[in-house]
C-alpha cells in the first residue's frame, strides 16, 4: 500500500470526512500501481475561502514514480472537492500509465 499524505489550506483545517474521502479515492484508483510509487501527497485548497460561487476547490496530487526521479503533479479545480478530486487523479492515474508505458518499452529496446 503507498503512503497517501494529506494536506490543506487554514480554512480547511478539521475535515476529517475530506481525508477519509482523498484516501479511499485516491488510494482505490492507484491500488494496481502502488508497488510501483513511493509515495502520494494530495494537497487541497479552497481558492474563494468562504465564498461559494464557482470553481474554487482547487486539488493537487504529487506521486512519486520509484523507476524516475523526478515527482509527477497534475492539479483539477472542480465546484466541489469530489469533482476536482476525482478529475485530479484521473489526469494522475493517465500520466502514471504513460510514464510506465515507457519505462517498459526502454526495457525492452535493445541494447
Amino acid at each position: 500500500m503507498v503512503r497517501i499524505d494529506v494536506n490543506t489550506d487554514s480554512s480547511l483545517r478539521g475535515v476529517e470526512s475530506l481525508d477519509q474521502s482523498v484516501h479511499g479515492l485516491v488510494g482505490g484508483a492507484l491500488g494496481r500501481l502502488a508497488d510501483r510509487l513511493t509515495f502520494v501527497r494530495v494537497y487541497l485548497s479552497d481558492l474563494n475561502g468562504q465564498k461559494t460561487r464557482g470553481r474554487d476547490k482547487r486539488v493537487v496530487i504529487e506521486a512519486r514514480v520509484r523507476a524516475t526521479a523526478r515527482p509527477l503533479t497534475v492539479s483539477h479545480v472542480g465546484h466541489t472537492f469530489a469533482s476536482a478530486l476525482v478529475g485530479a487523479r484521473r489526469k494522475l492515474v493517465r500520466q502514471l500509465d504513460d510514464v510506465f508505458e515507457r519505462v517498459h518499452a526502454m526495457k525492452r529496446r535493445p541494447a
